[in-house]
């Protein structure tokens, strides 16, 4: 199936732009900031070289960089691997090398731990989340979502052997979206708690 959506945050952006998107504890960004983050962390993602399709491994607390970098990795079409900041180094450096990640983002909080991993996988460059999204403001132009498309791995608990990597695509958040919309209903002054 090749069903495709319009680029959900520059929709949210361009109905909404001064709506708060992310609210955290020292910063909000509204839909239009959320959206011009994006745009500008998607062109440093592939300034770096990262074509369509290739992984990228996300280090970071809860809060606006974190999010802001799960659309710019949508926007430049790469497939997002999202690591548990208390993960030891070894179970990190792991899950980068089993996931075929090409670059390591992370923010300050977890700049330790991501040189850690650098130590264990020097093949992975760094790339702090600040930085990305201080870049030039080359853009990168909001285009359809492939609903088939790989969005993210996420690695399993791995209680009983090694975590495993699973593949989720657009299509699994958008009918869990449509899900929870349906069940609880949507207004225009939802917000959602991310604990």
């Amino acid at each position: 199936m090749n069903a495709t959506l319009p680029d959900p945050l520059a929709r949210a952006a361009r109905a909404t732009p001064d709506r708060p998107a992310v609210i955290a504890e020292r910063a909000t960004l509204s839909y239009a900031a959320l959206d011009e983050a994006a745009s500008r962390g998607a062109a440093a993602i592939r300034a770096l070289g990262l074509a369509p399709g290739e992984r990228v491994a996300l280090l970071a607390t809860n809060g606006p960089l974190a999010v802001a970098a799960v659309h710019a990795a949508r926007r430049a079409r790469v497939v997002l691997v999202p690591l548990h900041p208390r993960l030891a180094p070894g179970e990190l450096a792991w899950q980068v090398e089993d996931a075929g990640a090409r670059l390591l983002l992370h923010d300050d909080a977890a700049a330790g731990a991501a040189r850690a991993v650098a130590s264990a996988r020097p093949d992975v460059p760094l790339a702090a989340l600040d930085a990305l999204f201080d870049a030039p403001r080359a853009r990168v132009v909001p285009s359809t979502v492939r609903l088939r498309d790989a969005q993210g791995i996420v690695y399993t608990s791995g209680s009983t052997a090694r975590p495993r990597g699973v593949v989720l695509t657009h299509a699994n958040h958008w009918w869990s979206a449509v899900g929870s919309a349906l069940r609880t209903g949507s207004r225009d002054d939802d917000r959602w708690l991310l604990a």
